[in-house]
């Protein structure tokens, strides 16, 4: 028994890297598919529909036994999707990243001018 396992060591670390490259591509698929849905139509058709191309790309490639073909088509599709982060950025008012204060000036609110955080006083406690 041990001997055939050993025979088929090299076939099983296949399969398992096969398993693998088909579950990062299924799930960098759904991710990519939620994303598109949650922006709408914040995204350009063209855009929409390259990165639908790309996915259905990954899906076909996922059928196959192909772990290089997995594996551009997972590069693909990352690369389009960069594209779509790009875009989501730009869409927001002046192009600012969510959270981004938009570069406002402030002088008030504990707020420090130069790096947006909260003005910090250290201090000691002591028990009476």
């Amino acid at each position: 028994m041990v001997r055939e396992a050993e025979a088929h060591k090299a076939e099983d670390a296949r399969r398992r890297d096969l398993a693998d490259a088909r579950n990062q591509a299924d799930n960098l698929a759904h991710q990519i598919e939620k994303t598109l849905r949650d922006l709408g139509s914040k995204v350009d058709g063209s855009m929409r529909g390259d990165l639908e191309g790309k996915i259905n790309d990954v899906r076909d490639a996922i059928k196959t036994d192909d772990i290089n073909r997995i594996q551009r088509a997972m590069e693909n599709l990352r690369q389009a999707s960069m594209k779509l982060g790009e875009a989501a950025y730009a869409g927001k008012p002046g192009g600012t990243p969510p959270g981004g204060d938009g570069g406002a000036a402030g002088g008030g609110g504990g707020k420090s001018a130069s790096t947006g955080q909260e003005d910090v006083v250290e201090g000691e406690f002591t028990e009476a």
